[in-house]
């Protein structure tokens, strides 16, 4: 019969993590190049365009990056790098991905896998915050 303790060889510990001392982070992220997403939402959401507009939140030097994008029309992701995760933060539209359609709307999150042909459409005011990893 065997339980449990049988494994514990197998159990690897890791040295502790050190995390960097409080004068080295910034506690503005505008102060390195970035921008706050709340005023960035509330900017692009109270303006109508004519245009799709994709603005950059994170700084360029980052491997995370976030962006909000306010569609007009149409919108066709760069998802040939990498997943891009979305959050729907106002509006509603549809959803293309490799033929297949879903609608979206506020409140929605949904993942656009690397190198899958998609596209989206706007039906009402469609914004959405963006983000991934390069």
């Amino acid at each position: 019969m065997t339980g449990p303790w049988d494994f514990v060889q197998d159990i690897r510990t890791y040295p502790e993590l050190t995390f960097p001392r409080d004068e080295s982070i910034v506690p503005n992220v505008k102060q390195i190049g970035g921008h706050n997403l709340n005023d960035v939402l509330l900017g692009l959401c109270s303006r109508k365009s004519e245009n799709t507009l994709v603005e950059v939140l994170s700084p360029s030097d980052l491997n995370l990056f976030h962006r909000v994008i306010c569609v007009h029309k149409k919108y066709m992701p760069d998802n040939t790098v990498c997943d891009l995760c979305y959050f729907v933060a106002k509006g509603q539209g549809r959803l293309d991905v490799e033929k297949r359609s879903a609608q979206i709307k506020q409140g929605d999150i949904f993942l656009i896998k690397s190198g899958m042909a998609a596209e989206l459409e706007d039906e009402d005011q469609l914004v959405l915050y963006e983000f991934g990893v390069n």
